[in-house]
């Protein structure tokens, strides 16, 4: 787990979800009290620093995934470079796992977010390797030409809302303990936590990947 990414995750969901109407998987969470001059100032702000967060659905299962899993390695990896705010985030679904090769991270709950965006897009169909920018555009996730112009565009948009992180002392070393506030617009807003890893691998023995890693 790589703390920085976990934070600034959490600072990226906040935003995509907002400007993604349709991703209402929770209640937003209360925001404490904050009665400084600052927030005050802030809070009649209504527009904030365009970001770019990046789903990719995708499974080990997928011949077609790992181009895409390496497109989106290489987003990330400019985006550091760079100081972009983009964000990276990978959903490994389920539903390949019967092809002869069980996905160790592969969640049927990443299976079902990846359904509730077919709905919201008014699509009878999921597939892998599929990209989703901001809650809104999706395209094949290999599909380089397409990532790059979404992304460039979704970082025209600005955000109509900001979350502030603050690293507090925590109970014990295995803690990770966080307070924060909102600024901007955050009515049916949603505010979601993400844990990642960064820079897995994995050796895949079977299935259409096999051989792979």
């Amino acid at each position: 787990m790589n703390l920085i990414t976990f934070v600034m995750l959490i600072t990226l969901s906040i935003l995509s979800c907002e400007m993604s109407s349709q991703d209402k998987f929770s209640q937003l969470l209360p925001s404490p009290a904050d009665n400084s001059e600052n927030s005050q100032k802030m809070a009649t702000k209504t527009q904030f620093e365009p970001v770019a967060v990046v789903e990719l659905f995708t499974s080990q299962g997928c011949s077609s995934c790992p181009p895409a899993d390496h497109l989106l390695g290489k987003i990330a990896a400019e985006a550091a470079e760079q100081n972009q705010r983009i964000y990276a985030l990978s959903f490994h679904v389920d539903y390949w796992n019967y092809l002869g090769w069980r996905d160790p991270y592969s969640d049927a709950a990443f299976s079902d977010r990846q359904r509730r965006y077919a709905s919201a897009f008014h699509s009878s169909r999921i597939y892998t390797p599929q990209m989703i920018v901001n809650g809104k555009d999706e395209f094949v996730g290999s599909n380089r030409r397409e990532a790059k112009t979404t992304i460039q565009n979704a970082l025209k948009i600005s955000t109509k809302a900001e979350i502030k992180l603050t690293k507090e002392k925590p109970d014990s070393e295995n803690d990770i303990r966080l307070s924060y506030s909102l600024s901007g617009e955050t009515q049916n807003a949603v505010l979601r936590f993400a844990l990642v890893e960064k820079n897995v691998k994995t050796d895949v023995s079977r299935g259409e990947n096999g051989g792979r890693s």
